[in-house]
């Protein structure tokens, strides 16, 4: 996963600053799925739309994602946000998918 800010778009499209799992390194793009963070008010998640991971970020705390899977898109390297390692979180810290 890395923290990517994907940009503007168009009403209902996930904008901006987000957390992304990375698919795959393309070279100077990268086919990423834009996740959100789940909050007790969230809805169940939507299995046709949505996953959830269980992430260990870098800090040792367990947090909750949810992929946006109809946001699937590639993005440019350069929209990597601070390209420093605490953007970047190794897919190895993923401990759980639902």
């Amino acid at each position: 996963m890395a923290y990517f800010n994907i940009g503007r778009g168009f009403p209902k499209e996930l904008m901006d600053g987000h957390w992304c799992y990375v698919v795959k390194d393309l070279g100077y793009k990268m086919l990423i799925i834009p996740c959100t963070s789940i909050k007790k008010e969230s809805s169940p998640v939507n299995p046709h739309f949505e996953k959830d991971l269980t992430v260990l970020d870098e800090h040792g705390m367990i947090t909750h994602s949810r992929m946006q899977l109809t946001d699937l898109r590639t993005v440019d390297i350069q929209r990597l946000a601070n390209a420093n390692v605490s953007s970047v979180i190794p897919k190895e810290m993923i401990i759980r998918s639902t």
